[in-house]
């Protein structure tokens, strides 16, 4: 681990970047204004959950879980940007996007896995 000695107060910061970075990587996701606008509701709404859930605990572990999913989302969408540039193009075009195939969702959730783990030891 990285950060084993990092404060609560610091993984804060942590989490308030991860959710910037998570916000930045699916904002080509959103096809409207309105959701463009929504987006930073989706790490905002998991921090205030986690900030009122931790709310006087002494480890950091709720804000550490929090960065983490906020980074593995992030990853993905930077590792399966190909599929999705074409499942949008697909929509862009009028048709309707392919669904997965069983292959292409165990592909999608052992990535998923392994990405989670990854930083959490690295972290």
């Amino acid at each position: 681990m990285l950060t084993r000695t990092l404060p609560p107060e610091q993984w804060w910061i942590g989490a308030i970047i991860s959710g910037v970075v998570l916000v930045i990587a699916i904002h080509p996701i959103a096809t409207t204004a309105k959701k463009k606008l929504l987006l930073p509701l989706i790490p905002l709404a998991g921090a205030a959950f986690i900030y009122l859930d931790a709310n006087g605990d002494e480890g950091a572990y709720p804000v550490i879980w929090f960065t983490v999913i906020m980074l593995t989302f992030a990853a993905m969408r930077m590792i399966f940007a190909s599929h999705l540039r074409r499942q949008f193009s697909l929509v862009q075009s009028g048709q309707q996007m392919q669904p997965l195939t069983g292959r292409q969702n165990a592909v999608f959730w052992c990535t998923f896995v392994v990405v989670m783990v990854s930083l959490f030891i690295v972290i």
